[in-house]
């Protein structure tokens, strides 16, 4: 298993990719190749990643600031929906491996929408917030 980030539609997601009949060299070769959405068959092995990829889609604005998972964990909601909030503030824990991870505002603005609710399960990626 080799550790990448990958950049789709301007957010980056970190992603594991196992080699299963190519070298591990031929998965060192895909972190320097660019893959466009048009080039994905939509096969039923893409169509689930391309369903989740059109939620996410659906769910984001053209405006303001998306809010993701770092890494996969439990909710806690920290500033409700609509309220204004600073660079920095805190506006969710993410509670993962008996930990508590602080998610904060990237900028300055209003929680313009929340798109979990404390206690959900998150996996790493996952859309949590926007703020505008």
């Amino acid at each position: 298993m080799k550790k990448f980030k990958v950049k789709v539609d301007g957010k980056v997601f970190e992603v594991e990719v196992e080699a299963i009949n190519d070298s591990d060299e031929n998965i060192d070769n895909l972190a320097t190749n660019q893959i466009k959405k048009d080039d994905i068959n939509d096969d039923d092995d893409n169509k689930e990643v391309l369903d989740n990829k059109k939620i996410s889609s659906d769910k984001a604005n053209t405006e303001g600031e998306d809010i993701v998972a770092p890494l996969p964990g439990v909710i806690s909601v920290k500033v409700k929906k609509g309220k204004n909030v600073s660079k920095g503030d805190i506006i969710l824990i993410l509670e993962a491996m008996k930990m508590e991870n602080e998610i904060t505002a990237p900028i300055d603005g209003t929680l313009q929408e929340l798109y979990v609710s404390t206690g959900d399960t998150v996996e790493t990626g996952e859309l949590l917030a926007r703020i505008i």
